[in-house]
């Protein structure tokens, strides 16, 4: 099996504090990244429950679009020019 490179781009912060954690850890990041990989291949699933990565703002504006998809309104009809 041939190895493919990725690239991704991460703020320094997160690549400075995570690159940190893992060499407290003695592991190398590539090491982790394989394995965060390999556990997404094997388990079909993240190994995490949860990520947030909306601002408050977006899951308001998420939940009002989830709950007009689940209980839809009277249309109404828009003509452009009238805007």
């Amino acid at each position: 099996m041939s190895n493919k490179p990725i690239q991704i781009r991460i703020d320094d912060k997160l690549r400075d504090e995570s690159f940190s954690v893992f060499n407290q850890m003695n592991i190398k990041p590539n090491e982790a990244i394989r394995g965060f990989l390999r556990y997404v291949a094997n388990n079909k699933r993240l190994p995490f429950k949860e990520v947030n990565l909306f601002i408050d703002e977006d899951e308001d504006i998420l939940r009002i679009a989830e709950d007009r998809l689940r209980n839809p309104g009277k249309t109404i009809e828009v003509n452009v020019d009238d805007l």
